[in-house]
């Protein structure tokens, strides 16, 4: 007895079938290309089928779009005495009735399902033509003919919530400001989505996972994108509400001891209007007695020296930014990849090796990867770090910062601060940059 499979597979919008789909490995798997009338894979499936052998299908209309067409394949695997099992259910068709009736309310399901295929390869036509897809315009955009569309009383709407994240880079704190300005309320995840999704950078993003670059207006730039997806990630580093807190050092400051991150606090001394700030241990900490608490000014101070020393070294062990090999790969590869959309696949087409059809689908796969790449590339170090370096190393550049600027600026550098206790009222601090790979303490 042997175990074969066959699929008929639409490239527009279906891949290849996996070997591990079929719940027993095939001796033989048949597949034809869609539209194929003849359905020529099918044909020679049927004159190589043996008595007793198993066929294994994923639907049942891969064996036909009509019922004229179903049943005579039907009814040779049923004189071959071959069992047809579709993936997914218990038992084999029922084949002695294949003829009858009984596989009405079988068909009944099969045209479902071709309705769902045909939306899918609507879909699928749509894709490859760069057209919307389905459903409503995002918040901001509306349809036009063929593309989106700025809405501009909605667009303010979004073009405010990105300004304020790239100032201030708080998701709570953007939507707040949304929510007062406008008179609207804004959840955080809307604000997350204005920044993240890439409807808003110009590009179309498909149920597929594919991604077509510069279809329509854009209201995030390439390089508001690129800084917004750098605070998104060095934010997730971060413990909870810290994004937003009004100090520069919340969050950042680990005590060694408890391996806590330590808390802002302030008070008032008697008939004094001067706040005193201090970092704290939280209520979590296991010492006894806890942890005791440290200066802010005097923690504050102790990074600004350590960064203005520690930051142009950590710039200069990574090389110039045209010696970067993670750079240099990405370039490379985006060359390459142009050249196969400009020349190679063009010619293949006009020399007849690739139809229409599987041109515009490789040309989407090529365009999708672009994208990633881009994306990639502008999330690395900007090239003019170094320079940029050269700014931040001075003392009074902190100095002159507000807090706000200072919290931005920080943990565009930092990625931890490690504070080490020598005793109740000594410690130091050791700074983990983000340039540097995390030190184990």
């Amino acid at each position: 007895m042997a175990i074969v499979a066959y699929y008929a597979l639409n490239p527009t919008w279906e891949t290849l079938v996996a070997l591990e789909t079929w719940p027993e490995s095939p001796d033989r798997v048949f597949c034809d290309r869609l539209p194929a009338p003849d359905r020529p894979q099918l044909q020679q499936l049927l004159t190589e089928l043996q008595p007793g052998d198993r066929l294994w299908l994923r639907q049942l209309h891969d064996l036909g779009d009509r019922l004229d067409a179903l049943l005579p394949v039907l009814k040779h695997c049923q004189q071959q005495s071959v069992q047809v099992q579709i993936v997914g259910l218990d038992e084999p068709l029922p084949l002695d009735s294949a003829a009858g009736l009984d596989l009405l309310p079988l068909w009944a399901e099969v045209q479902r399902s071709q309705q769902r295929d045909r939306l899918k390869a609507g879909h699928a036509r749509n894709r490859l033509q760069a057209l919307p897809p389905p459903g409503p315009a995002p918040f901001g955009y509306r349809r036009g003919k063929d593309r989106y569309a700025i809405d501009r009383a909605a667009a303010a709407l979004v073009r405010d919530g990105v300004a304020h994240f790239l100032i201030y880079g708080s998701l709570r704190g953007a939507a707040r400001y949304v929510s007062q300005k406008h008179q609207r309320a804004i959840a955080v995840m809307t604000v997350r989505r204005w920044l993240s999704h890439p409807a808003y950078r110009g590009d179309l993003v498909y149920g597929s996972g594919a991604i077509v670059a510069d279809t329509h207006p854009a209201l995030v730039s390439r390089e508001e994108a690129a800084q917004i997806d750098r605070i998104l990630r060095r934010n997730r580093r971060l413990p909870p509400k810290t994004a937003s807190a009004p100090r520069c050092l919340a969050g950042l400051v680990q005590c060694q001891t408890c391996q806590a991150h330590l808390i802002v606090g302030s008070t008032k001394p008697h008939r004094s209007d001067r706040e005193y700030l201090y970092l704290r241990s939280p209520a979590a900490c296991q010492q006894s007695p806890r942890c005791s608490a440290i200066a802010y000014d005097m923690c504050l101070q102790t990074v600004i020296q350590t960064i203005c020393q520690e930051l142009p070294i950590a710039v200069s062990a990574l090389g110039q930014p045209e010696q970067n090999p993670a750079k240099s790969a990405i370039a490379s590869r985006q060359a390459e990849l142009q050249q196969i959309l400009s020349v190679e696949l063009p010619d293949l087409e006009a020399r007849g090796i690739l139809d229409a059809e599987t041109a515009a689908i490789r040309r989407l796969q090529l365009q999708t990867e672009l994208v990633q790449l881009r994306d990639r590339q502008a999330q690395l170090s900007p090239v003019n770090l170094p320079e940029l370096v050269q700014a931040v190393a001075i003392p009074q550049f902190w100095q002159d910062l507000s807090e706000v600027e200072r919290r931005f600026f920080f943990r565009e550098f930092i990625r931890e601060i490690q504070l080490q206790r020598r005793s109740r009222r000594e410690w130091s601090l050791q700074l983990q940059l983000v340039f540097s790979p995390p030190q184990q303490l």
